[in-house]
């Protein structure tokens, strides 16, 4: 199966790689084969796009051919939320394909949600003809780190250059309430503090390996790792 579906986010490309093999199970040294990779968008059910307007427009993916045997797919998904990527060589599906892939919005909208008691629909306020618009970005509260309580805080690793410290801290507020997100020692490393247990441990099942710009994040509990420490 090419590895790296799973987790990425949306507007930003990735990339992965897909192996040939042939009727033998054995890998295949040289390229021509004729390999397509296209995306759909799975609507949730509570969307009220769903079933209107037909279904959205394949995402496209562009293949680019090694020589070797490999095949470089790379897809740049549109908006958050869960996707079917189907990925066929030579007219023919590969294994597992589709494949199932989470895309998070760094702004926050169409993330796929657990399943859970519906939520009660309120309508939206009348728009204000002169009101001000809000502020983008208003800052998330701020805590020190306890370095004697780490139930709560994840270790992020393998961070990417092109991902600021402002949009990688709106990836984890997708798993609760973060109170504080910061880098450590270097661009590369951050701590991020939720609120409570489970929304750390949330974020640490959902987010690690997680594409993000051009590398997958490395989350785990930081008290997991301060318990192998010691």
């Amino acid at each position: 199966l090419p590895p790296g579906f799973g987790r990425t986010t949306a507007g930003i490309a990735f990339t992965v790689t897909l192996q040939a093999f042939d009727a033998y199970d054995t890998k295949i040294y040289e390229g021509g084969a004729r390999v397509k990779a296209r995306a759909r968008r799975v609507f949730q059910e509570d969307e009220p796009e769903a079933g209107a307007g037909g279904p959205e427009p394949l995402v496209e993916g562009n293949v680019a051919d090694n020589g070797d045997g490999t095949y470089a797919i790379t897809l740049s998904l549109p908006r958050g939320g869960e996707y079917q990527v189907a990925v066929e060589m030579n007219s023919a599906h590969v294994e597992g394909s589709p494949f199932s892939v989470v895309a998070f919005s760094l702004s926050g909208g169409n993330v796929p949600r657990a399943a859970g008691p519906p939520r009660p629909q309120v309508a939206p306020p009348p728009p204000a003809a002169s009101a001000p618009p809000p502020p983008e970005d208003p800052p998330l509260p701020t805590a020190d780190f306890d370095p004697s309580d780490l139930s709560t805080v994840v270790n992020v690793g393998n961070i990417s250059a092109k991902l600021p410290l402002a949009e990688l801290r709106k990836i984890f507020a997708q798993c609760g309430e973060v109170l504080d997100c910061r880098n450590v020692g270097s661009d590369q490393f951050a701590l991020v503090r939720f609120s409570t247990r489970d929304e750390a441990q949330r974020a640490a099942a959902m987010l690690n390996g997680m594409e993000a710009g051009d590398r997958a994040l490395r989350v785990t509990l930081a008290e997991a790792a301060q318990g192998g420490a010691g």
